[in-house]
């Protein structure tokens, strides 16, 4: 390069020397000018074999005579310009190449909306048929309309993904409507530390919110069924957990190096701890195995170093190897039921722990009794069951427990809010429903088995504050109003766990209402005229309320099934004040 331009310039000299030249004088120098021209080969011979050479001395014009003056030079300015502009296209060749380099091979400029959605300013566009998202400019990204979220990819980000971090997304509002997170959808949002999702939501899709490592609690609304695999994985600032009893679906890594979660609360329900759910949850203390669990998968507790103790339900038939790999603070075991099927050798590596067996249970025995990596020491010990709540509902409160080996039957206390524990119940088989509860009140229960003529120990008790709703959530403002109409019998719900907070009324049921606020009082001599108004209480209700002066849409139709207007609810309510 440096020779090209070096050989360019000399020629460009001898170009701007010749115009200045009258045609007389190139004559009589035509020899001096070829012997000026020899060197500038030389030179670039001597350049091409990288040897430093000396530049010829360029030679002053010779002066004109008198006799013969010199012609002008034609605009010698003009060529002197050309000759400067071609000089600087040469020096700007290279920037040009680069400035072009720089988007990469191939590469185009990012659409409109791509380019927006990486400021910090709001944009907004589609993320499903149904759902619109919008992103304000002090980082709150609103999901919003009804329906299923898109799903998205390692490879197709979602439209508001802009990085490797996504530090422009601070704040996460679901709206109520939506049924789905889609899978990759918050991927990597690192910068969002709070997360509302809405009643409404069934699932949370594959590596939804992995590596959102500033979220510091999330609350799964009631009604979720399933969480994708790496759901939640590396939200390092995540404490604690609890999944409601809706959620049966549980997939691997879910939860998977939340180096912050100390305790979680999994589902009754569920029936597998899966693969790696709980690897590298380095700060686990806490976790109880629900009793309908069958199997735990491999990894599944690995290097969950703070974790002291663990029980392990009656009905699980299989543990896969490594599932508590690493657990250097696990000291006690408790095995509830027959042995399972240990699936591998290093299924305690580096653990040291006393584990317990129930006594007088045949299927422990010395082949399976072993250290399979770790230092285990075999306890036969008197279990008591493992009590937990399989559910509640507009019946009351499902209770279960683990089975006692020889045991004939179990007994079960309750206590209510601060009051002590009364006897409840004794019952020969492993479930009970208790339905004398009521909306809002907190229960304690525990259980304990009658074995060989004694009353063995108390399980360890469960808490809970009764809510047979599954979309309404206990901590809302509203909880202890729906909790008063409830208790009243006034509202009892849309199903035996759902309320439908966020539903309407139809004219006939706010009729209903109207009459239960009234004490359900029974009128005599007087039938409305509605044709389409079925059901024993809803006519009776009817009855009640034409008397006081309700009317329909017409002489024998009220609409029934219409949604009340907020017009009509007045009018209904005057009436029947």
């Amino acid at each position: 390069m440096k020779t090209s331009m070096r050989l360019l310039s000399v020629l460009l000299a001898l170009v701007l020397l010749l115009g200045m030249f009258p045609a007389a004088a190139l004559a009589e120098e035509s020899e001096e000018a070829v012997e000026a021209a020899l060197p500038v080969e030389e030179l670039i011979e001597e350049e091409e074999e990288e040897k430093p050479a000396e530049e010829p001395a360029a030679e002053e014009p010779e002066e004109p005579s008198e006799e013969e003056p010199a012609e002008e030079p034609e605009e010698p300015a003009e060529e002197a310009e050309e000759a400067e502009e071609a000089e600087e296209e040469v020096e700007e060749l290279p920037q040009s190449a680069d400035a072009d380099s720089s988007l990469g091979e191939g590469a185009e400029e990012l659409p409109e909306e791509e380019a927006i959605a990486g400021t910090y300013g709001a944009s907004s566009g589609s993320c499903g048929a149904n759902l619109t998202w919008t992103l304000s400019d002090s980082g709150v990204l609103t999901i919003s309309g009804t329906g299923a979220m898109t799903n998205y990819s390692y490879d197709n980000h979602a439209p508001w993904y802009v990085d490797t971090n996504n530090s422009h997304i601070l704040k996460l509002v679901i709206g109520e409507g939506v049924t789905t997170v889609g899978d990759y959808a918050f991927m990597n949002c690192q910068a969002i530390s709070e997360a509302t999702l809405p009643s409404t939501l069934k699932s949370i899709g594959t590596m939804s919110f992995d590596y959102c490592t500033s979220l510091t609690g999330i609350k799964l609304p009631n009604g979720l069924e399933s969480i994708g695999g790496n759901g939640l994985c590396d939200c390092k600032a995540l404490t604690s957990l609890t999944i409601p009893n809706s959620v049966t679906s549980i997939a691997w890594y879910a939860f998977a190096s939340c180096s912050a979660l100390r305790s979680i609360t999994l589902p009754s329900g569920m029936t597998s701890i899966p693969e790696g759910l709980f690897h590298g949850c380095s700060s686990l203390t806490s976790v109880t195995i629900p009793n309908n669990v069958t199997s735990i998968g491999e990894w599944a507790f690995t290097e969950c170093r703070a974790l002291t103790s663990i029980r392990i339900p009656g009905r699980v038939t299989r543990i896969s190897n490594r599932a508590f790999y690493n657990c250097i603070a696990l000291s006690e075991i408790t095995f509830q039921g027959p042995a399972p099927i240990f699936s591998g050798d290093y299924i305690f590596s580096n653990v040291t722990a006393r584990a317990y067996y129930p006594t007088g249970d045949s299927s422990w025995t010395s082949d399976v009794m072993k250290d399979y990596g770790g230092r285990i020491t075999w306890v036969a010990k008197e279990m008591a069951p493992a009590l937990t709540v399989s559910g509640m509902a507009r019946g009351g409160v499902s209770l279960s427990w683990t089975e006692v080996g020889g045991a004939t039957k179990y007994q079960l206390q309750r206590s209510e809010d601060t009051a002590g524990y009364k006897n409840l119940a004794t019952v020969t088989g492993l479930t009970y429903t208790d339905a004398k509860v009521t909306m809002g009140v907190r229960y304690k229960y525990q259980v304990r088995a009658y074995v060989d003529g004694a009353w063995g120990d108390w399980s360890d008790e469960v808490d809970l504050r009764f809510n047979p709703f599954s979309d309404v959530d206990a901590s809302a403002a509203n909880f202890s109003h729906i909790a008063w109409a409830y208790n009243k019998g006034i509202i009892t719900g849309t199903s035996n766990t759902t309320f439908a907070p966020n539903g309407s009324l139809t004219r006939a049921q706010f009729v209903m209402i109207l009459w239960k606020l009234a004490g359900s009082p029974t009128v005599k001599g007087v039938k409305n005229p509605y044709t389409d108004v079925t059901g024993s209480k809803t006519i009776k209700a009817m009855n009640w309320a034409y008397k006081k002066g309700v009317r329909g849409t017409g002489e024998t139709t009220f609409a029934p099934n219409v949604n009340c207007s907020r017009a009509d609810m007045v009018t209904f309510m005057y009436m029947t004040r």
